[in-house]
């Protein structure tokens, strides 16, 4: 592509769309699941919550810098701490 050139307008005109809500996915869980004054659900560094077995990542937690690069590598902790709180729990049956 040249400088000053037009890409083409793949996805046809814009247009408004108008939202009715916008939810907070920590809506999602309970009220025993520990939560900061701003409504964000407390993680430690494992991604764990206040109630067993129940982790959270991203812009849900009470990490800082809501960022997607940050949200991915904290959903890579909770995936891996999830795995391992099953393997646990496995091996205990």
């Amino acid at each position: 592509r040249e400088p000053g050139q037009r890409l083409p307008d793949l996805v046809g005109p814009r247009r408004a769309r108008e939202a009715h809500a916008v939810h907070h996915g920590s809506s999602l869980v309970g009220p025993e699941v520990a939560r900061n004054p701003a409504g964000e659900i407390v993680v430690n560094d494992r991604c764990e919550t206040s109630v067993s077995g129940l982790f959270a990542a991203g812009d849900v937690s009470s990490v800082p810098f809501k960022q997607i690069i940050i949200a991915a590598g904290q959903g890579s902790i909770a995936a891996l701490s999830a795995f391992e709180y099953l393997s646990r729990k496995k091996g205990a049956i």
